[in-house]
């Protein structure tokens, strides 16, 4: 029996086309809850850019997996969090002051950024985010996540601790090596005591692939990549073509 939902929000619940999400996955939603069957959040975004993109307009979650898997909460309050671990948080403040490269860094109540310029505004503009303030990087608070803007992954240093997301040709999350959207989501069943036979999740990019092979049944949109798409037990259509409802109605969750 289907208890809950993963979804990732970008390319996924949320066009970057229409800057908007569709009519019919609103609709989706509303059938899920009436069907008390928990829709959660799984994203690589901070609450600040949730806000930002008004999802909240739109749709409403029972929970909430942010920074892919580092933070989750729910309206009771925190679920699970891990920060990065200090040693690289130092090591990032280091080589970006030797590089002078934009570094944005993630906290719990914010995101900040060391420095400003145009190749950092094309990139915040491709995923319709305003950049952070800026602010000077700091170990002083738990660091989330961290997000190095440069033309190449492969211009950046390798941490002892960290990964990396990449999410466009100019930027990539590094989060803990032990964590991933995944993990986030085995925290969070822990909490609602559900077991991975009774959930499904939905993506596109290259940081779904975790959870889309840890769900049960893992969805891939039909504007994934076909790396991420490989990784999926279905594939549905686009979504501005109706992916989250033609896939919800194919497996019989919805009418």
């Amino acid at each position: 029996m289907l208890k809950a939902i993963f979804f990732d929000i970008d390319g996924t619940l949320y066009s970057h086309r229409t800057n908007r999400v569709p009519e019919s996955c609103q609709k989706a939603f509303t059938l899920l809850h009436k069907k008390k069957i928990l829709t959660i959040a799984c994203t690589g975004r901070h609450v600040l850019e949730l806000e930002e993109l008004k999802i909240h307009d739109y749709l409403d979650f029972d929970a909430y997996i942010t920074l892919n898997g580092q933070y989750c909460y729910n309206d009771q309050g925190l679920i699970y969090d891990l920060p990065i671990d200090p040693q690289d948080v130092d090591l990032v403040i280091q080589d970006a002051a030797k590089k002078h490269y934009p570094v944005i860094f993630v906290e719990r109540d914010k995101m900040y950024i060391n420095m400003r310029n145009d190749y950092v505004k094309k990139v915040q503009d491709d995923i319709h985010s305003s950049i952070p303030p800026l602010g000077k990087l700091s170990n002083e608070n738990k660091i989330y996540q961290m997000i190095p803007y440069l033309p190449s992954s492969k211009d950046y240093i390798d941490l002892p601790h960290c990964a990396k997301n990449i999410w466009h040709p100019g930027a990539f999350d590094l989060i803990p090596k032990q964590g991933g959207k995944d993990q986030g989501i085995k925290e969070v069943l822990k909490y609602y005591h559900i077991s991975t036979d009774e959930i499904m999740a939905f993506g596109d990019a290259a940081n779904d692939i975790s959870m889309l092979e840890y769900a049960n049944i893992g969805i891939a949109m039909g504007n994934a990549s076909d790396e991420v798409k490989k990784h999926a037990d279905f594939v549905t259509t686009d979504i501005d073509d109706d992916g989250i409802y033609n896939a919800l109605k194919y497996f019989q969750i919805i009418d």
